[in-house]
């Protein structure tokens, strides 16, 4: 962007609030965890709705020379936490 363009929309924002257009103002904006974008009025009116996702964790722990520590796993997946148990365990292995 060309330093021009950028110093003509910081005037267009001066001229908006010195009329009074332009407000601060505190909205809660729905979010789509998906596409990491807020969602629309439009959007929300086609029928948006709460939708929960299971998620597990699981947490290893392990004894390394006196210290005590864990590592842990998360999947979005119930389905697909034991395979991710069993490549968490075989790292431990290595430790």
């Amino acid at each position: 962007m060309s330093p021009e363009y950028v110093e003509s929309v910081w005037w267009s924002l001066k001229e908006i609030w010195k009329k009074g257009l332009l407000v601060q103002d505190h909205r809660v904006a729905p979010y789509c965890p998906r596409c990491g974008t807020g969602l629309s009025d439009h959007e929300l009116s086609q029928g948006y709705e709460t939708v929960t996702d299971p998620s597990v964790y699981v947490r290893f722990p392990y004894h390394l020379t006196n210290v005590k520590s864990a590592a842990s796993a998360h999947s979005f997946s119930p389905v697909t936490s034991s395979a991710q148990a069993d490549s968490t365990s075989e790292l431990l292995r290595f430790l």
